[in-house]
């Protein structure tokens, strides 16, 4: 039997669930089998099945996507024991029950300080390796965002005498980009659309990302500034054209 020890933003264990042929719903919503409740998980996140003897984890389009072992899946992955999952900030870790049996066999006076030391590691290993990536990734989303900056400048530059763009910012410290755009589709008879290293909400902030951000729609994050910024164009493009 395959289980999914599900872990906490601070490395505490909250739940453990096994892996069967229906499939196993992680998300927001209440209805899931597995609920985390944060804004940066979708409410039908991804879903998790056996498929003969192999778990695998396949993303349902959500917003910031599904990681195993910190790389972004596609739509789908294969996992094994150990494999670590990643929606939103919570990480869930795929064991088999062949990983577990040795502690089963253990005389009961022993299971609690047992259980206690597992419990211990897991959460030091875990802060390390969160605080390890979060490290990598950080400087991986500034390297992207390094290169989106410059050319909002330029962009800045183009468009001062366009009188349809209202404001065109960029933050001292070059952490965001924000536009007002005149439009008379737009209910407020304009747009703002931002681009930032540093999302608002502080739910989100743990999840290192370019994001972009405009009223009334989903706020998405992004792990290439090439890509950031095309979308933020193309937002651009649709008061302009």
């Amino acid at each position: 039997m395959w289980n999914l020890i599900i872990y906490d933003l601070q490395g505490l264990e909250t739940l453990r669930k096994p892996v069967e042929a229906a499939p196993l719903v992680v998300g927001r919503d209440k209805a899931c089998g597995i609920v985390l409740d944060s804004k940066a998980v979708s409410r039908q996140h991804a879903r998790i099945v056996l498929e003969g003897d192999t778990p695998v984890v396949i993303d349902e389009g959500s917003a910031n996507g599904t990681f195993v072992n910190g790389m972004l899946i596609e739509h789908r992955a294969n996992l094994k024991d150990g494999d670590e999952i990643g929606v939103g900030q919570f990480k869930i870790v795929v064991r088999g029950s062949g990983a577990h049996s040795a502690q089963k066999a253990k005389a009961p006076e022993s299971a609690a300080a047992d259980m206690l030391d597992a419990q211990l590691q897991a959460i030091r290993s875990f802060r390390v390796e969160s605080q390890s990536s979060s490290v990598k990734k950080s400087a991986v989303i500034d390297e992207q965002w390094a290169k989106v900056v410059p050319a909002m400048r330029t962009l800045q530059q183009k468009l001062a005498g366009d009188k349809r763009v209202l404001t065109f910012t960029i933050r001292p410290d070059g952490r965001e980009v924000a536009v007002k755009v005149a439009d008379s589709d737009s209910r407020l008879g304009h747009r703002s659309i931002v681009l930032t290293r540093d999302h608002p909400d502080q739910e989100y902030r743990a999840m290192l990302k370019i994001w972009l951000l405009e009223f009334g729609e989903h706020d998405a994050g992004f792990d290439d500034g090439e890509d950031a910024m095309r979308r933020f164009l193309q937002r651009l493009a649709l008061s302009l054209a």
